[in-house]
């Protein structure tokens, strides 16, 4: 999760623990105040599995928050691991490199600027891989989306 995109990951943690899944959040942000949620989070999961970074080091470790889930798939393989990811496209971007690198499926929930969102005004449109002399087509978040296979995605 990197900042405000914990909120839409908050529910779905909810779902994977009462479905009996393991769980583990990966949350970061400029500062400690932009880890949105992080109370309710450490809360419903237990604060070992809720691992923080901050760019200014404030909490958790200082940096990026994809370098702690990089190691932590080093550690435990991704056999097993879905990784599903809310942020700015940066991040996403990183996470889907990293989940590709461990064979680990991602889900990402994209966070686009959507004029309409409906679908008429194609503002919130994304390039995704598609078997076409192009190598990819364009879908729009707002109506195809949010959430993509990171895999899918043409970075």
């Amino acid at each position: 999760a990197g900042g405000v995109g914990s909120a839409a990951l908050f529910m779905l943690a909810e779902e994977l623990i009462k479905s009996g899944a393991r769980v583990k959040l990966f949350i970061g942000g400029a500062s400690r105040g932009d880890l949105c949620g992080l109370d309710d989070f450490i809360e419903l999961m237990r604060e070992e599995n809720v691992i923080c970074a901050t760019v200014d080091g404030s909490l958790g470790e200082a940096g990026f928050v994809t370098a702690p889930l990089e190691r932590y798939l080093q550690r435990v393989g991704g056999e097993g691991t879905i990784i599903y990811a809310c942020g700015p496209d940066p991040m996403l971007h990183r996470v889907a490199q990293i989940a590709e690198r461990f064979g680990a499926p991602s889900q990402l929930s994209l966070e686009a600027p959507m004029g309409c969102g409906y679908g008429v005004c194609v503002g919130c449109a994304v390039a995704v891989k598609d078997d076409c002399p192009e190598g990819f087509v364009y879908k729009k978040v707002c109506v195809d989306g949010p959430v993509f296979g990171g895999e899918a995605l043409h970075w």
